[in-house]
Order: C-alpha cells, then structure tokens, then sequence
C-alpha cells in the first residue's frame, strides 16, 4: 500500500541506486542492458521538450511515456495483452498520469530527434514484451509514428 511504500521510501530509492549502481558499472557505454532503463524515457523526454519542461516533472513525464508506449506496442501484438492495463493501474495508484496530453504530433515527433538515442534516421526504443521483460529495437524515424499515434 502506499503509506507502507512511503514509510519505507529511504530503504527503496536505496536499493534502486544500488540495482542501477550495478547495472551502469556493467555497461557504461550505455550500449546494453542498461538501455532497459531508458523505458518510457522517449516519449517522456519529447513530452517535457514539447511542454518547455513546465508542465510535468521528469517522472511524470517518462510514466506517461511508459504507458503509452506499452499500450501501442500492446496493440501492434509486441507486448503481452494485459501490460498497459496492469501499468497502468499501477500508474494511477500512486497518481501518476499515464494518458498522453493533448498535443500536436509532428511538434512532438520534432523533439525525438533531439533525443540521444537518435542517429543516423533511427533511435533505440525499449518496449516490454510482457510486464518484468523488456526488449531493445532500433527503429526508423519514419517508423517512429506507429509507437505513438
């Protein structure tokens, strides 16, 4: 439950840094599992860019990004049928939004190539196959659209 969450929050942000302590000293170029830790950060980080970083905070951001990300990629048959909803329920829970603002799409789509996953007209995006596994693929910019419209 969320008081129990919050009553131990110091002993869990200080085993997260300890996993991802471990995680970026396994792969510090980024070029590995560690690229698992960059899920929702896509979307999230246009979406920060897009509202001039004032309207959502960095995590709100990239819990947007995370749910919708799983709910596209729910729909293109990647990830296990269930993941969006169970994200997104965690989502709401813990009052995080996770619908993706009203926006216009070709101004968002301008902010990913800004990204530092970008290059060479492809990005690496992190998608879950199903909730607790994650995969890595590299795609198109033009491609990109079917993520996220």
């Amino acid at each position: 439950n969320k008081e129990e969450i919050l009553k131990n929050i110091d002993e869990i942000i200080y085993k997260c840094c300890v996993i991802k302590k471990s995680i970026v000293e396994n792969d510090e170029r980024d070029r590995g599992e560690r690229m698992l830790l960059n899920f929702g950060h896509t979307l999230g980080h246009c979406i920060e860019k897009y509202f001039n970083y004032e309207i959502y905070t960095h995590g709100e951001a990239v819990a947007i990004g995370m749910a919708h990300i799983t709910k596209k990629s729910e729909e293109l048959g990647i990830t296990e049928k269930g993941a969006y909803d169970y994200i997104k329920g965690v989502l709401q829970k813990y009052e995080l939004p996770f619908a993706i603002p009203d926006v216009d799409y070709n101004e968002l789509f301008e902010a990913i190539n800004y990204d530092k996953k970008a290059e060479d007209n492809a990005i690496n995006l992190v998608l879950l196959t199903k909730v607790g596994e994650g995969k890595i693929i590299n795609i198109s910019m033009d491609d990109i659209e079917k993520y996220i419209i």
